[in-house]
């Protein structure tokens, strides 16, 4: 199997997580929202404790698009409860932390320079990817539509959901 796969004609690599992480979170779709606190605060604890080296937070982070530069406040809170625990993180471990985070959130320029200021300024390893692949799940999703097309993989009205699909391997 190749080292990549194609996506839309570009290289995606494979990465190999470093032999410092020994303990990583993956957190996806919490749609966190100023409504449901106990969502929020079930989060907000867990980001409190999690002893985690390297911190995955993927898809969707809130529950509303908050925009490509909107501060809105409650997103500034989550931010301020993710600041917490990367300053936690770092003054325990004898390891570096690392914080990577995709999706759609990592659009809004202000989060982006926020999470990318503060890396700087704790020693921080923060991963972000290029602005142009912060895509929604739709977008994934029509993607994975264009690779099983191209591949001339049908289904029929009668397909059953999946929660994922292989696309190949690293």
């Amino acid at each position: 199997m190749p080292n990549s796969l194609p996506l839309l004609d570009l290289p995606v690599p494979c990465v190999q997580a470093p032999q410092h992480w020994l303990r990583i979170d993956f957190i996806s779709d919490l749609h966190l929202d100023a409504n449901e606190p106990a969502t929020f605060e079930a989060w907000a604890q867990h980001m409190a404790h999690t002893p985690a080296d390297a911190l995955f937070i993927l898809g969707d982070l809130f529950e509303v698009w908050i925009g490509d530069d909107n501060q809105d406040p409650f997103a500034l809170q989550c931010m301020d409860v993710l600041k917490r625990a990367l300053e936690r993180l770092e003054a325990e471990n004898d390891r570096p932390v690392t914080l990577l985070v995709g999706g759609g959130v990592t659009a809004n320029r202000h989060l982006r320079a926020e999470l990318t200021k503060f890396g700087t300024t704790h020693g921080i390893d923060v991963r972000l990817p290029a602005q142009k692949y912060c895509v929604d799940n739709a977008a994934m999703i029509a993607a994975l539509a264009h690779w099983r097309y191209a591949a001339r993989e049908h289904d029929n009205l009668r397909l059953a959901p999946r929660s994922h699909s292989l696309l190949g391997r690293c």
